[in-house]
């Protein structure tokens, strides 16, 4: 069984280089070898740290996510911040900011999604269950904050908090699909631009026409809505 402290800096490097394997490759092509020679460490001392290899990628998976998603949490902190205050500009920035980004990080790290990530710790029993502890609080946050801004005016009288949130996570699920598209995908200016005339009640009062990237190129085209991606 592994006694390693969990606070060591060879604990750590380990866990970095398994992170970086796994964007190189699926974890199936992985093993403690494999592991062992690109950390340049004896199999003891990975056994010294960790009881099993699935342990190890569990945990750099959950690490990968908290990597991925650490700017969102300086955006929610931002948010509640304007919301403090009473900046609705500040507020509306920062949601647009923020699924700008989600959408965008599908794009950009379409070869290991977050998706895969996710599947990857659920298959662990002692990472899902911290991880799941750590999505509740994450999604507290964005309740309270959602619910405080309806309170003070600043979203749609159609809309609860639940609405809100779910809407936004279920929205930004499409940064893991529309990128592998061999067609085109929307741009993540135009979805937020889309998201944040639902959250405002203004959807229809602007363009019917959004802006799309070419999946090859990266150049922004202009597109009708309706465009269909072949999925």
């Amino acid at each position: 069984m592994a006694e390693g402290n969990p606070n060591s800096k060879t604990r750590q490097h380990i866990l970095d280089i398994a992170k970086v394997l796994l964007t190189e490759t699926n974890k199936d092509a992985l093993s403690v070898s494999v592991l062992c020679d690109r950390a340049h460490i004896a199999p003891s001392t990975f056994y010294y740290y960790f009881t099993s290899f699935a342990d190890c990628l569990a945990e750099a998976d959950r690490q990968r996510y908290e990597d991925l998603v650490s700017a969102f949490e300086e955006r929610i902190a931002a948010i509640e911040r304007a919301l403090e205050i009473g900046d609705p500009n500040v507020f509306y920035a920062t949601v647009r900011d923020q699924m700008t980004a989600a959408w965008s990080a599908g794009r950009a790290d379409a070869r290991y999604s977050l998706i895969r990530t996710f599947i990857n710790i659920f298959d662990n029993k002692g990472q899902s269950a911290r991880f799941r502890s750590q999505l509740d609080a994450q999604f507290d946050r964005w309740l309270a904050a959602a619910e405080l801004a309806h309170q003070r005016g600043w979203t749609f009288d159609g809309t609860t908090a639940e609405m809100v949130v779910l809407m936004f996570w279920a929205a930004s699920v499409g940064q893991f699909i529309l990128p592998v598209s061999t067609r085109r995908t929307m741009a993540p200016t135009a979805v937020a631009t889309f998201f944040m005339e639902i959250l405002t009640g203004a959807v229809g009062a602007g363009s019917a026409e959004g802006t799309a990237i070419d999946a090859e190129t990266g150049a922004d085209l202009e597109v009708e809505v309706e465009v269909e991606a072949e999925l």
